[in-house]
């Protein structure tokens, strides 16, 4: 085990000093307290967010590459986020597409939808 003592003779002496004021462990403590500040899920920050006042269009997807981080989240899901929770009050479009969160934006019809929005102010719905 690396004691304080051990640390002395690899850390430089300019760098000594956060060590010796406990910096580090004063920004863990920092993080802990400040970590509720953003709250995820229904009741969280986005709650707290007014709502949108321009044209957004949202493209969600609801294919998973990861089935047990499905499992964990409620509902139909892309992997990563629930379909509902890609829904923002004030939102002009939304679409749902058979695609991954993590490789959405390299799908041809999610860039053509992308584009469909940008010139006419909503998805094509086939």
């Amino acid at each position: 085990m690396m004691t304080n003592n051990n640390l002395n003779n690899i850390i430089p002496d300019n760098y000594q000093k956060f060590y010796d004021n406990n910096v580090f462990d004063k920004a863990r403590e920092n993080i802990r307290e400040k970590k509720n500040i953003v709250r995820l899920g229904r009741d969280g920050i986005v709650r707290e967010l007014p709502n949108v006042d321009f044209d957004l269009g949202i493209i969600a997807g609801s294919r998973s590459l990861n089935p047990y981080y499905s499992y964990l989240i409620t509902g139909r899901d892309d992997g990563k986020v629930s379909i509902e929770a890609k829904k923002v009050a004030g939102m002009k479009d939304h679409i749902v597409l058979l695609v991954t969160h993590t490789f959405m934006m390299n799908n041809a019809e999610v860039l053509n939808q992308a584009l469909h929005f940008f010139q006419n102010g909503y998805f094509r719905k086939e």
